[in-house]
């Protein structure tokens, strides 16, 4: 670029923001094509190498600037660091698309058929009954080892990387210096949310809902295949946004983006509107005119909140009888059934991130620790390493959940229970998200145990 200059911060904030955009498509294009040889080699990073090099990250380290641009400084500098990661790591993230979507595995449903490990985690989740999910989880168990290999190299890679640029490991240069310890915190939710697992596991064993204390069984429950009444007959953004009875001017001059997952249980609706708040986060950012790099950030805590507060509706009674329509003794059941499957959601989302604390090093005795507590059964060893899946973001989901209840009781206090209808509670979260994606005043210490008390008082 002949205008880019470290010290012109509007080209490097552009600059940014045009790599970011080209990963997270080719990523898109990956996740939709990723046999293809065609996509694999349109990695993009290596042509944005003026905002995904140590050259460019030192010079902002180095660069000298007045405190009103200080904020904007350093967060290009995260972004460049990110980027930095991302280019060394392409080939990798690649080479773990082709891993999981080859067709090197077999299933033995009716018939015996080719697939893929990619395709069996898929088939687990869409299965009717725990003879069928334990099908695809054997077919998927010879790829395991294989793709968890690619998972640790491409780990060490980013953390070898994140060191060259002056990070203990990735999370220190994702994350940032944090105020409070993540990892001691998602330790204390486990702890006190164990007794009610226990229990609801015990619960559904009695009911034949499980189809008795196996892995899969307890993944097919937390579905929330119980909770079939009042959702739309088909899923998309608009039959999704039509059940918060919202104003109807809540996507003015913002575009909404969210892949919607095929509908395998009331879960999948749960999921779907928690995409939505992340969605509608993300494009209200996308639509300020606040620099890239302060509008966004890699670690977006505050997205995923929206994400939260808008993925929890389902557990209460007011959204089941205002937003589905149903009468109080189903909408109570409903609600229920929902907070069951997010308890489950959670505590995955916990093990997920203490199991990356190094994913280049995993501790298989801890893996075999970590998901016996939350599933109450042995996970398959093929899975080590993989599951649950290595999210880059994980560390920035596990914040926003614990900051969850301050935030949804912050709505509710303000703008009633059903906030979700309320036009200025749209109002207020549209400014909130006008506004940058890390500031001290979004920042909440986490509440592992405040979330837990809610789970306790939903399901006990």
């Amino acid at each position: 670029m002949a205008d880019f200059s470290v010290a012109n911060f509007v080209a490097v904030d552009r600059a940014v923001r045009t790599a970011v955009v080209a990963y997270e498509t080719w990523v898109e294009d990956l996740a939709r094509s990723p046999e293809s040889d065609a996509v694999f080699d349109q990695a993009p990073l290596a042509r944005h190498r003026e905002v995904a090099g140590q050259t460019t990250f030192a010079a902002l380290s180095a660069s000298r600037v007045v405190s009103q641009e200080e904020p904007w400084r350093e967060a290009l500098r995260r972004w460049v660091g990110v980027l930095t990661v991302r280019r060394v790591t392409e080939s990798l993230v690649g080479k773990q698309a082709k891993a999981e979507a080859e067709k090197s595995a077999s299933v033995r449903l009716e018939t015996v058929m080719a697939t893929s490990f990619r395709e069996g985690l898929r088939g687990l989740l869409r299965s009717r009954n725990v003879v069928e999910a334990s099908a695809w989880l054997q077919a998927i168990a010879p790829r395991g080892p294989a793709v968890a290999a690619i998972v640790r190299e491409r780990a060490e890679n980013e953390d070898e990387v994140a060191r060259r640029l002056g990070f203990s490991d990735l999370s220190d240069l994702v994350e940032g210096t944090r105020p409070f310890d993540l990892a001691a915190a998602a330790q204390t939710f486990l702890k006190e949310t164990r007794d009610l697992a226990v229990a609801l596991r015990a619960a559904d064993e009695r009911r034949g809902d499980t189809g008795g204390s196996s892995f899969v069984g307890v993944v097919l429950a937390a579905r929330g295949r119980n909770a079939p009444e009042g959702w739309p007959a088909g899923l998309s953004t608009r039959t999704l946004v039509e059940t918060l009875h919202a104003p109807q001017d809540i996507g003015r001059g913002i575009r909404v983006r969210i892949v919607l997952p095929e509908i395998v249980g009331a879960a999948t609706f749960a999921r779907s509107l928690e995409s939505f708040g992340i969605a509608y986060r993300r494009g209200v950012a996308t639509a300020s005119s606040m620099p890239f790099a302060l509008a966004f950030d890699p670690h977006f805590v505050d997205a995923y909140r929206f994400g939260f507060a808008f993925g929890a509706l389902p557990t209460t009674t007011v959204y089941q009888q205002r937003g589905l329509g149903l009468v109080a003794r189903v909408a109570a059941q409903q609600a229920r059934v929902m907070s069951a499957s997010a308890l489950l959601h959670a505590r995955g989302l916990a093990i997920a991130f203490l199991l990356s604390r190094p994913a280049s090093r995993p501790d298989k005795a801890r893996f075999e620790e970590l998901t016996h507590d939350v599933y109450g059964a042995g996970v398959p060893a093929s899975l080590f390493g993989i599951f649950p899946r290595p999210r880059f973001d994980v560390a920035a989901r596990l914040e926003a959940l614990f900051g969850a209840p301050a935030f949804t009781g912050e709505l509710r206090d303000r703008f009633d229970e059903d906030w979700f209808r309320n036009p200025h509670a749209w109002r207020h979260l549209r400014t909130r998200a006008s506004g940058p994606a890390r500031s001290t005043e979004l920042d909440h210490a986490p509440e592992p145990v405040a979330l837990a008390r809610a789970f306790e008082e939903a399901l006990g």
